[in-house]
């Protein structure tokens, strides 16, 4: 999973990122529920060992393919265009930038200003960006 998440930050917009991870999450969770019936097919059917080597074949397939098509860099791969490319974050975008826009994001639509966690966030992005600092209240009315 952690492989799969760096691909994705590459590859998505970071507005699209949650969206994205959270399908081949699913996609991934489908997979483990189908295969296992296949795999009970594949043994009442032939053998176990038939359905060892048919996913051993299927896997090495699945592996070669990924190896020839998937590019590391999305500016390497030749069929992205370049309004998908722009859709991307750049190569000079740090995780930081990222995080501190998703902190942004979070703090705005929290309706508890003053709970645990918004103020655990805010102190998270105020290490990112000092400078860019915002009022926090200083009264408890903010509280439901």
């Amino acid at each position: 999973m952690p492989a799969e998440t760096r691909a994705l930050s590459k590859w998505t917009s970071l507005a699209a990122r949650g969206t994205t991870v959270g399908i081949t999450h699913a996609a991934g969770r489908l997979g483990a529920g189908t295969s296992a019936p296949m795999v009970a097919f594949l043994i009442s059917w032939f053998s176990c060992r038939f359905s060892f080597v048919a996913l051993g074949i299927v896997s090495a397939g699945w592996a070669v393919m990924w190896w020839w098509y998937f590019h590391e860099d999305p500016r390497r791969d030749p069929g992205i265009t370049s309004a998908e490319l722009a859709a991307l974050p750049s190569e000079n975008d740090t995780d930081e930038a990222a995080l501190a826009e998703l902190l942004r994001q979070v703090i705005a639509a929290d309706r508890y200003p003053l709970s645990p966690r918004i103020t655990k966030l805010r102190a998270i992005l105020d290490k990112l960006e000092p400078q860019q600092r915002r009022p926090q209240p200083d009264t408890e009315a903010g509280r439901r």
